[in-house]
């Protein structure tokens, strides 16, 4: 698969590659998920991440899962609403940003990249 590929890249090339799982907005706290949409549709977009992060887990690269990320900030609901819910905001990319620069810088460091 794609994500098997980047991984054997990434090796091959020895270019760092850290994947990001993003959950939709409802699934940044998967336990208020029905006060925002339906139970089904809840479901559904966890059954989606789930298979989302089985498959970053099978891949063999390193991923970060967003979901904690959010849950972390303490503010889950970063996504664009009804509109958009697969992007974050500009308050969910800081979010996001906070929470992968320690993970990047400490990549960075152990393979010597500036």
């Amino acid at each position: 698969d794609q994500l098997t590929a980047l991984s054997t890249w990434s090796a091959a090339t020895t270019t760092p590659v850290i994947a990001l799982a993003l959950p939709d907005h409802t699934q940044a706290r998967p336990a208020e998920c029905t006060q925002h949409i339906s139970e089904k549709d809840c479901s559904d977009q966890a059954n989606a991440y789930r298979r989302i992060v089985e498959a970053l887990g099978r891949s063999g690269l390193r991923w970060v899962d967003g979901q904690r990320i959010y849950q972390a900030s303490g503010r889950p609901h970063f996504m664009g609403a009804d509109r958009d819910t697969g992007h974050p905001t500009a308050e969910g990319h800081r979010v996001l940003a906070s929470g992968l620069a320690p993970l990047i810088r400490t990549q960075l460091n152990t393979t010597g990249q500036q």
